[in-house]
């Protein structure tokens, strides 16, 4: 393990990660203007936040040249 210090950076993110799911199981509702999304985990919530962002930065960013 010493010899592979990104193994132990990838080990820990995984840790790090189930260790966030387990917090976020419970179900939670959303409002969005006139809509509500009910009984959606957090863990759900969180993930398509992230991936919406993503989208988002790649959208924004290829006009404007940045690298």
């Amino acid at each position: 393990m010493a010899r592979h210090p990104v193994g132990i950076l990838k080990a820990l993110g995984a840790v790090l990660l189930v260790i966030v799911i387990l917090q976020n199981v419970e179900p939670t509702s959303v409002h969005v203007l006139f809509w509500k999304i009910a009984q959606l985990p957090k863990v759900v919530l969180i993930l398509v936040s992230i991936a919406l962002g993503a989208l988002l930065w790649e959208l924004v960013r290829r006009p404007l040249g940045i690298r």
